[in-house]
């Protein structure tokens, strides 16, 4: 199933080729990438757990966009399914979800510097 995904993703960067926005991975450079991120992703809990101050998390709901078909809403949910655990089994981790997607920062930078001013003390 994966390297079905993966094929399906390098043909859609082959046509981004001349653009702007190509990236030109193989399928298996792009299961070698996704294989290191799923190696640090496994070790990321453990080391917020191991921080002893507050933190504030500001995550997007739709880090991959909002499209309904192809992979967007199985990395979503992959990506909430990253941020529920950080939630629940840190308590030290505020945790703060905004309708977005991987441009959060821009496209929700009030929201999200409210966030981080009220974190701080601030707001």
């Amino acid at each position: 199933m994966f390297r079905a995904m993966w094929e399906e993703m390098a043909g859609e960067q082959r046509a981004l080729r001349g653009t702007a926005r190509q990236v030109l991975l193989s399928a298996g450079e792009i299961f070698a990438v996704n294989v290191e991120v799923d190696e640090v992703r496994a070790a990321i809990l453990d080391r917020y757990r191991r921080l002893d101050g507050p933190v504030t998390a500001v995550m997007s709901t739709s880090m991959a966009g909002r499209d309904e078909e192809g992979p967007a809403p199985w990395l979503n949910r992959n990506w909430r399914a990253g941020g529920e655990p950080l939630a629940r089994e840190c308590p030290q981790v505020a945790v703060s979800w905004i309708d977005g997607d991987h441009g959060l920062v821009f496209t929700h930078a009030r929201e999200v510097a409210g966030i981080v001013r009220a974190a701080s003390g601030a707001g």
